[in-house]
């Protein structure tokens, strides 16, 4: 099973903790991000002493906090399909020495 290969390599739960940790910061972003927003257009919207320059600030910052989520969440994208999506084989036909690509007229590179 992958975990259990996984959780047998001394990097193994390193790599896991890695990408929940980043997966659990785009959520912790996003969410704050949405409730802050969310907020944002309330106050707006019931008329509680929020200025339009004051309002259009804390959109854009909510903006780039959504910005830095989506990077966050590519990021724990990238990492689970690096180290833990088991999708190609170890010792499949494209490592540059096995004799399968070379027996399909490649020159093993």
């Amino acid at each position: 099973m992958l975990y259990n290969r996984l959780l047998a390599e001394p990097r193994g739960l390193l790599q896991i903790s890695d990408i929940l940790a980043t997966f659990g910061a785009f959520m912790v972003v996003m969410v704050s991000t949405m409730i802050v927003t969310v907020m944002t257009i309330w106050h707006t919207v019931s008329g509680e002493g929020m200025s339009q320059n004051e309002m259009i600030g804390k959109l854009i910052k909510q903006a780039d906090y959504a910005l830095l989520a989506t990077v966050l969440y590519v990021l724990a994208l990238g990492l689970y399909s690096l180290f833990v999506d088991d999708c190609l084989k170890a010792g499949s036909e494209w490592d540059a020495g096995s004799p399968t690509a070379l027996d399909k007229g490649g020159r093993g590179t």
